[in-house]
């Protein structure tokens, strides 16, 4: 009954692993395309400069 039991949840896990893949793969562009803007948004040097400097004038 153990190992019934034990399988069963190495089976959950694969088939969670299996959708996770199938929805990054059906949905990579648009992954890809949200991530450049986040990464874009955060590491942009100018926004950061001109922030820096407008918290220095206050």
């Amino acid at each position: 009954m153990k190992k019934s039991k034990r399988g069963i949840g190495t089976l959950e896990v694969v088939i969670i692993i299996a959708v996770l893949l199938t929805v990054a793969l059906i949905f990579r562009e648009s992954i890809t395309a949200y991530a450049r803007n986040m990464m874009g948004i955060v590491f942009n040097e100018d926004h950061v400069l001109d922030d820096l400097r407008s918290d220095q004038n206050r």
